[in-house]
């Protein structure tokens, strides 16, 4: 799936799924997950709708049967942001998916839990997009024009690269396809 974006300047706002609007481009913010769609894809308590930027999986929905490694990378996503999950937003320039308005576009970060330290340590804040990568999820968009002069271009290309050598995931299951090089 190409990944199209569009310039959002911070006073921009973009439409939800129901009638309320939020602010988008304002970095950072934490949000709560309420539910994963697939792999790259996932819906706010807010209703906003978050795609990972930098980051293309399988497609699991809209198609007559799911891609390679589709089902795999959306459990994976589920398993890493269940419902309640609390999640740091950072955006880049481009932060509105024009091949569907109501997805912003973000870096996504897992925030640690709240732990009794003196029991445990806490889990450490995890980059969601360089993850799925790293593990095999993912691939880079196939148009590198989605990719370059992104904040984080450089540990999502080196992610995609270990995963790649190490053959995690899809990079070991599936055909090769086209990917920024």
């Amino acid at each position: 799936m190409l990944l199209l974006l569009l310039a959002c300047p911070s006073k921009d706002r973009v439409p939800l799924f129901g009638d309320s609007s939020v602010e988008v481009c304002a970095s950072p913010r934490t949000e709560t997950v309420a539910v994963v769609i697939d792999g790259d894809t996932l819906d706010l308590e807010t209703g906003e709708r978050i795609r990972l930027l930098g980051v293309d999986t399988p497609e699991v929905h809209n198609v007559d049967t799911p891609e390679c490694y589709g089902p795999e990378a959306s459990e994976a996503l589920k398993e890493l942001l269940p419902a309640g999950t609390e999640v740091r937003l950072t955006f880049d320039v481009d932060c509105t998916d024009v091949t569907d308005s109501a997805r912003t576009l973000a870096y996504v970060y897992k925030l640690p839990q709240e732990v009794d330290t003196a029991l445990e340590e806490p889990d450490p804040e995890v980059f969601v997009n360089e993850y799925m990568l790293e593990e095999g999820f993912a691939w880079l968009p196939e148009n590198c024009a989605y990719l370059v002069d992104l904040i984080h271009e450089d540990s999502l290309r080196r992610a995609a690269e270990r995963a790649e050598t190490e053959k995690k995931g899809l990079r070991a299951a599936c055909e090769t396809r086209g990917e920024c090089d």
